[in-house]
């Protein structure tokens, strides 16, 4: 098989995987099953994971363009790409088989291929580099999520301390990335599901939490846009 029909197939598999799963739940159990059961308050409303549609759906159309060789991207990309979008599939499994840690293990592997694949395609074509945003943004979320799961699984009783510790190192290593990268597509995904945590807790410090940070980080991407406005006009001046 030719390697760029790879990045294709590995999107494939992790969706028919999600949907078979979805359709006939692992072992009895859902995705909401096992979140309801480790239920904390960064838990956020089941809305929030429509994303996955969006994720998928630019999965499959980067693919395409690269096996029909409408767009071009590196060995490694084509690699990296392939395995983060198989190891996403392959969650799926210690996860609904209730094995948290083992679970944590992979979405620690599949971050730190997303991390890498983004460091590679800072120059790649701007649809290719858009999909590895979008995907990096909700690992992030994902892997904060995991983390906090596991360590409910082990008995830690999860307060607000965590949730604000987590929110405050989501909105540091999106503001980093805006800042170094003048790339915001990880910050609307943070964005996003704070208002799904907003949203389906009832904790009202935490909401009012949730208002502050959001309010000064969306002022403070609307200042990185204008600064990067301004820069492309001084360019073209």
């Amino acid at each position: 098989m030719q390697k760029r029909f790879l990045p294709i197939v590995s999107a494939f598999i992790s969706i028919i995987i999600s949907a078979w799963i979805s359709l006939t739940p692992l072992a009895g159990v859902t995705q909401k099953d096992i979140s309801d059961k480790y239920y904390s308050l960064i838990t956020p409303a089941p809305f929030t994971f429509s994303i996955w549609s969006l994720i998928y759906l630019a999965w499959i159309g980067v693919s395409f363009l690269i096996a029909t060789k409408k767009i071009k991207i590196s060995k490694r990309e084509n690699l990296f790409f392939s395995l983060s979008m198989f190891l996403t599939s392959l969650w799926l499994f210690p996860w609904h088989l209730d094995e948290i840690a083992i679970s944590l293990g992979v979405i620690l592997l599949i971050i730190a291929s997303f991390i890498y694949l983004f460091s590679l395609s800072r120059k790649s074509e701007k649809i290719f580099r858009y999909t590895i945003d979008l995907s990096l943004g909700w690992i992030f979320i994902a892997t904060i999520a995991n983390t906090t799961v596991f360590l409910v699984s082990k008995g830690v009783n999860i307060g607000l301390t965590w949730v604000f510790m987590a929110l405050g190192v989501l909105a540091l290593v999106n503001g980093i990335i805006v800042k170094k990268y003048k790339n915001f597509i990880p910050s609307f995904v943070f964005l996003w599901a704070s208002l799904g945590i907003y949203i389906e807790q009832e904790n009202m410090i935490l909401k009012k939490t949730i208002i502050s940070l959001a309010f000064i980080f969306i002022l403070f991407l609307v200042k990185e846009f204008f600064i990067k406005d301004e820069k492309k006009k001084n360019k073209l001046s």
